[in-house]
């Protein structure tokens, strides 16, 4: 059975080092290293001191009071135990996870998505930040440059050495990891648990800096880690991951992958990052093709590490790949933005299936595709020259069964009753997001500053419980949200009673202490600019099974669709509609609460974690298998020897034939067919003259010349124009004469917009045209002056078209585009020739589909669907749905005449 490679940036375990244990055994067996180093620790923590110290002056005005002040440690301000933190202590290297009984670090405990109290472990330092600061202009990710001196390098490498050399005598321990994707960690591992996942394999970072362990250390870790937790540990040089991770990752694509596109950060970050990203993408590439076997299956995702599934595929072209992008995905017009556009696209296209959150992620990747790479993008489906990739959206959910399993702890039980004793009588909203603009926090600060301005009455009994830890990334906005604070406990508190309205806790806290907030909360609020999912939406909805109290939620978040039947969506952006909100779940009577909350409750038990993890495996194995039929080196050749038994036993067929696609083109018609003729007739003859076959010819041409080529075989059935007009085959049945028409009138309505459309594209293009074939009309750009933008405008066309849900859709060919009816098509007209015009169809044991364009593809799906045994056969060298394929008109026109000796 193969494995499930799943690759995160981060593995869910890191390491601890017990650097502590070496200070106990003496001085005199300390490594030499380690005074050394214990100094170093001191003085960083005692210049980070002073650095927050020197910050919270400069930022703070005279005079401006402080934020919520802050207990030494949270269990201090919940009234229960003090957080236990790491620092395990237990026997062997690499023993496995040491788990105190009330850590979050347990490995049943899930991590929550923020507001989460993080374990300290002793981990080696970055090496990247290593360099005196005027090396830094001739630096490439931390490295010292051309013009560093020789000694600074000298002292670095000395450095280094005496680093390895401390951390290869420490003993070390496999931890639960404090980074990484949490929701994606907890759906594999309920899936597992659930046995809906087997053999599956983690494939990332350790979360820490690895440059300053020695090779045999780093053996020793990446043993323990495959043999006891099943995951393979990816090593990248520190100033590599620097660069990837802290700048490329989270300055250029988190921002503008949620729309906070910042000019300044690209100039400067974009292009010198570039490279790391590519490197960091490649190791993990590297160790995926290194460990593959066959009959895996490559799961990758998010941001990342969207280059992975590209680079995998040159090297194993038949692997089933899939990657699942967590965070929202903008539209075409955003992501253009981005310098690498095309190279992060094509990575992804790396792929065989590509999953989002939400359709609105989905279709705007589509939309990029269309409009960066002028790929040909279908719904549901991006088509390249040799292969193609399935999209599909799915969102993230939450695991019912863990999260209630820690409810139900005691630490939890007791953190609950301290909080309803402490907020008795009070409303409570709660919000629980990391300190970063994109989560809007500020928003949501200003609308119940506005709430409390509107409503007088709850200025007293209602209070906003905020937490965000304080990172220095956001450490102005920190500031920012610390001013309204300020403001609001200022203007509506009232230090006699002890009230403040908001209480803001930068610090984190225990997953006990996390849950037990939820449950106590009169309204959740998440007001975030744009997200990807949010996973706090669902595990507020798992802790309200007493209060069922409602959740206010952004409408740019995925959960909003999600959850649109039982939250209250709000923009974000609208303090007035936001204070409504707020109001509105205060006064909801306890009926609509449970209607509200019974609605959501029921999205979050049908879409568990589990049940994501293993749809997603499932769409990957077949879409895999699917792709693997569709490419012509893994379908059989048409041959006599293929068809001719088959051929030969029937005793009633069905043929539908196509073949003026690229042979007839729209400049020359009749080329092929003047020039073969006789030999097509002579075929199509003794086809037409067999009394066990019924043959159509499917065409794009219209009637008269349909009825001007074939003039002579009266008992040949035609389909015209790509499927509008049915001639049966069928001689002497007086109600089945001439042509029959397969369309309504009022199916042809947007004819007189689509021609507007066209010609406003045509005359933006010099030499291109509008062609009207009365059953559709065509964007030919095939004598183009500029052939680039004549593609570029067919693509955006065809977009257009074919997201707007017209009555007509969009087929992009080579050097056009063909617009038709939507529910009209060769398809179509078969099926209606199979059930409506021939006699006896029970009777029919073969079918025969052959075609060489586009517009074919549809027919072959349909005769694959058949109960009926099918052939169906591509005439061109693409990816297909047919079952089998030739080397074009000619070699297929070959194997029929053998058929008919």
């Amino acid at each position: 059975m193969g494995r499930n490679l799943v690759c995160s940036i981060f593995l869910p375990y890191t390491i601890n080092f017990h650097l502590d244990e070496l200070e106990n055994k003496g001085p005199e067996n300390l490594p030499a290293s380690y005074e050394a180093s214990r100094n170093r620790r001191n003085s960083v923590l005692i210049d980070n001191a002073l650095s927050h110290l020197a910050i919270s002056q400069k930022d703070n005005s005279p005079g401006t009071p402080v934020l919520t002040p802050q207990p030494e440690n949270t269990s201090d301000y919940f009234g229960t135990a003090a957080v236990r933190r790491g620092g395990n202590t237990g026997s062997g290297t690499g023993s496995g996870i040491k788990t105190p009984k009330t850590s979050n670090i347990g490995t049943k405990t899930p991590l929550p998505a923020s507001g989460r109290s993080s374990p300290v472990y002793t981990q080696p330092r970055s090496r990247a930040a290593s360099p005196p600061s005027f090396t830094q202009p001739d630096d490439r990710f931390g490295a010292p440059g051309i013009g560093a001196k020789k000694n600074l390098i000298r002292k670095r490498r000395d450095s280094l050495i005496k680093d390895v050399a401390l951390f290869e005598s420490a003993r070390w321990t496999v931890e639960r990891g404090i980074n990484g994707n949490n929701g994606l960690f907890s759906a594999v591992g309920a899936a597992v648990r659930d046995k809906k996942i087997t053999n599956q394999l983690w494939v990332g970072l350790l979360g820490m800096p690895t440059e300053s362990l020695s090779k045999k250390t780093k053996d020793a870790i990446s043993a323990a880690l495959l043999v006891k937790h099943q995951s393979l540990a990816v090593y990248t040089s520190d100033s590599e991951f620097e660069g990837h991770y802290n700048h490329y990752c989270r300055k250029i694509l988190w921002p503008s992958l949620h729309y906070q596109h910042n000019e300044i950060f690209s100039f400067f970050h974009e292009e010198n990052n570039w490279d790391a990203y590519v490197s960091v993408n490649q190791a993990f590439a590297d160790k995926i093709i290194e460990t593959y076997r066959s009959g895996d299956t490559i799961w990758v995702n998010d941001y990342h590490l969207l280059l992975v599934p590209g680079m995998v595929r040159k090297k194993l072209p038949n692997a089933a790949i899939g990657l699942f992008v967590h965070v929202s995905f903008p539209s075409s017009e955003v992501f253009r933005c981005f310098a690498r556009r095309n190279e992060l696209l094509l990575g992804m296209l790396g792929a065989n299936l590509i999953g989002f959150q939400t359709e609105e992620y989905k279709r705007h990747f589509l939309q990029s595709c269309s409009r960066v790479l002028y790929a040909e993008a279908t719904f549901g489906r991006i088509l390249l020259e040799d292969r193609y990739i399935d999209v599909y959206s799915h969102p993230v959910s939450a695991d019912p069964e863990s999260v209630q399993a820690n409810l139900d702890s005691e630490e939890t039980i007791e953190t609950i009753e301290v909080l309803k004793k402490r907020y008795e009588n009070l409303n409570v909203f709660v919000g629980c997001d990391k300190l970063d603009p994109i989560r809007g926090i500020r928003e949501k600060l200003l609308a119940f500053e506005q709430f409390l301005y509107d409503n007088p009455s709850y200025q007293k009994n209602t209070i906003l419980l905020q937490t965000s830890a304080f990172t220095d990334e956001a450490r102005q906005y920190g500031v920012e949200v610390s001013d309204i604070v300020t403001r609001i406990n200022s203007t509506f508190g009232d230090f006699s009673l002890d009230h403040l309205p908001v209480t803001f806790l930068s610090r984190d806290l225990s997953y006990a202490q996390y849950l037990a907030v939820l449950s106590i909360a009169d309204g959740f609020i998440v007001t975030s600019l744009r997200e990807g999912m949010s996973l706090t939406c669902h595990e507020f909805i798992l802790t309200q099974q007493e209060k069922k109290s409602p959740l206010i939620v952004s409408e740019f978040i995925g959960c909003s669709a999600f959850f649109r039947e039982g939250a209250l969506i709000v923009n974000p952006w609208s303090t007035l509609e936001m204070s409504h909100a707020m109001r509105k779940a205060l006064e909801m009577d306890d009926a609509s609460k449970k209607k509200r909350y019974d609605l959501c409750i029921n999205v979050i038990r049908n879409h568990t974690a589990s049940t994501w993890a293993a749809e997603f495996e499932n769409r990957l194995k077949k879409s895999w298998t699917s792709q693997q039929r569709h490419d012509l080196s893994h379908i059989p050749k048409f041959t006599l020897n293929f068809v001719g038994s088959r051929y030969a036993s029937a005793k009633k067929r069905l043929m539908f034939l196509n073949f003026d696609g690229q042979a007839v083109s729209w400049e020359g018609r009749h080329e092929f067919m003047d020039y073969h003729y006789g030999y097509i007739i002579n075929i199509l003859t003794r086809l037409v003259n067999d009394p066990k076959n019924v043959i159509y010819i499917c065409s794009c041409l219209d009637r008269d010349e349909l009825d001007s080529l074939f003039v002579n075989l009266p008992g040949l059935g035609l389909i015209a124009e790509n499927g509008c007009y049915v001639k049966p085959h069928t001689a002497g049945d007086d109600n089945l004469q001439g042509w029959i028409r397969l369309f309504k009138k009022d199916e042809m309505t947007w004819r007189d917009s689509m021609h507007d459309i066209i010609e406003y594209y045509a005359e933006r293009n010099q030499g291109s045209s509008l062609i009207d074939h009365g059953y559709a009309m065509e964007f030919n750009y095939v004598k183009a002056e500029n052939k680039e933008n004549g593609m570029r405008n067919a693509l955006e066309l065809c977009s257009s078209v074919n997201e707007t849900g017209n009555t007509c859709k969009a087929i992009p060919m080579e050097g056009h585009v063909l617009i038709e009816p939507k529910n009209i098509s060769k398809a179509t007209a078969a099926n209606y020739t199979l059930n409506k015009i021939l006699h006896n169809p029970e009777d029919l044991d073969l079918v025969l589909v052959a075609g060489n364009n586009r517009t074919d593809e549809g027919t072959f799906v349909w005769a694959n669907r058949l109960p009926i045994f099918s052939f169906t056969v591509s005439m061109r060298l693409e990816n297909t749905d047919a079952h089998s394929y030739t080397d074009g008109v000619p070699s297929f026109f070959n194997v029929l005449n053998s058929l008919c000796e």
